[in-house]
């Protein structure tokens, strides 16, 4: 698989207890069958990052356990549920203890950022994590952008963060995410169509499961990868979702 230049390491938050779904959403799976935290690392991988660290809360077990044979290294986060903020920091942490050689405790030469993303939103696929990292030119930030239901510009993960925000990361606690970098100047953005749309609620799982089922009734062949990189899959969820806010 391609490599990134320069260097950069996925960073999957799986630690989330999904209160308001009922189930983990990490263990989701698409119309392959492929759970959502699998999807996303492979997703990672395909798109050209040169390791990928995957935090771990909530269902920590069962999520290992469908991560067997993949290529990562588990983060094991015991305040996971202290929110997403501290499930960052915790997987900077780890990623400086396996990956730092310098005694002050710097990112390795070898490294120049992270791509953090989440396993709980559909529209990111390898297409999408691949633009990320071609914009990314070792010391800029680059996030994706899309309109929330409201109609309101976002600009959050998944996002490539460089090196010298690594301590910012590593401070991070609760709930608080890295918005606040991404707001400075100097971030560049992608494009997400459907990037408002998670898997956060009873309802939006029913419509994921719909526009799944849909998808592998039309598909002839179903993509191997199941990265949901096709044409055919874009066309079902414009079936189900309807336009994209941007495109209104």
């Amino acid at each position: 698989m391609p490599m990134t230049t320069p260097p950069v390491v996925g960073l999957v938050l799986a630690a989330g207890a999904s209160s308001r779904l009922g189930e983990p959403k990490q263990l989701l799976v698409d119309a392959a069958g492929i759970p959502a935290v699998v999807r996303v690392v492979r997703a990672l991988m395909t798109a050209g990052c040169d390791d990928v660290f995957v935090v771990l809360g909530a269902e920590s077990a069962r999520v290992a356990a469908v991560l067997q044979g993949e290529s990562v290294q588990l983060v094991q986060h015991a305040g996971w549920r202290a929110g997403m903020g501290s499930s960052i920091a915790e997987g900077v942490r780890a990623i400086r203890r396996q990956r730092v050689r310098s005694p002050e405790g710097d990112a390795p030469p070898g490294l120049d950022g992270v791509l953090v993303a989440p396993c709980d939103m559909p529209a990111v696929d390898a297409g999408h994590l691949r633009r990320l990292l071609s914009a990314f030119d070792g010391s800029s930030r680059v996030a994706s952008s899309y309109r929330s239901p409201d109609g309101d510009d976002v600009v959050g993960i998944p996002a490539v963060l460089p090196r010298g925000d690594f301590a910012w990361l590593e401070a991070l606690e609760g709930d608080r995410g890295a918005r606040p970098l991404f707001r400075e100047p100097g971030t560049r953005t992608v494009p997400l169509p459907y990037g408002s749309f998670d898997l956060d609620t009873p309802a939006d799982l029913d419509r994921w499961r719909r526009s799944q089922s849909d998808f592998h009734r039309h598909a002839t062949v179903l993509p191997q990868t199941a990265l949901m990189d096709s044409d055919q899959a874009c066309a079902n969820t414009r079936r189900v979702f309807g336009p994209a806010a941007d495109e209104k």
